[in-house]
C-alpha cells in the first residue's frame, strides 16, 4: 500500500510539472531563441574580424555602437586615407573613446 500512495504522488506530480512544461515553452522559449540568436551573432563577430578599410556600409553597422551614418563616414574617411591604428578612427565625427572601446576586439585593419 506504501508502494502505491508513493507511485501515485510521483505520477501527479509527474502530471503537474508536465503540463507546466508545456505552458512555458509557448512564451519563454521565443525570448530564449532571440537571446542565443544574438549571442551567437555576438561570438560570430569577435571570431571574424572586420576589416575596417574594406568592409561596406551593412557589414559596419554589425560593429556595436556604428549606425548607418556613423558607416557612411567611415567609408567617406577611409577613401581619404585608409586607417593604420586605432587612433585614426577617432577622427571619424561620431566615433569617440567608448565606441572604439567597444569596437577594438572586432576590428582589424588589414
Amino acid at each position: 500500500m506504501k508502494r502505491f500512495f508513493t507511485l501515485c504522488l510521483c505520477l501527479t506530480a509527474l502530471f503537474f510539472l508536465s503540463t507546466s512544461l508545456y505552458a512555458a515553452p509557448k512564451t519563454a522559449m521565443p525570448e530564449l531563441k532571440t537571446k542565443a540568436s544574438d549571442a551567437i551573432k555576438s561570438v560570430q563577430k569577435v571570431a571574424q574580424k572586420i576589416n575596417i578599410n574594406k568592409a561596406d556600409a551593412k557589414t559596419l553597422q554589425t560593429l556595436p555602437g556604428i549606425g548607418e551614418k556613423t558607416a557612411q563616414k567611415i567609408i567617406e574617411q577611409r577613401e581619404k586615407k585608409p586607417f593604420a591604428t586605432l587612433k585614426d578612427l577617432l577622427q571619424v565625427k561620431g566615433i569617440g573613446k567608448k565606441t572604439l572601446e567597444k569596437i577594438k576586439d572586432c576590428i582589424t585593419f588589414k
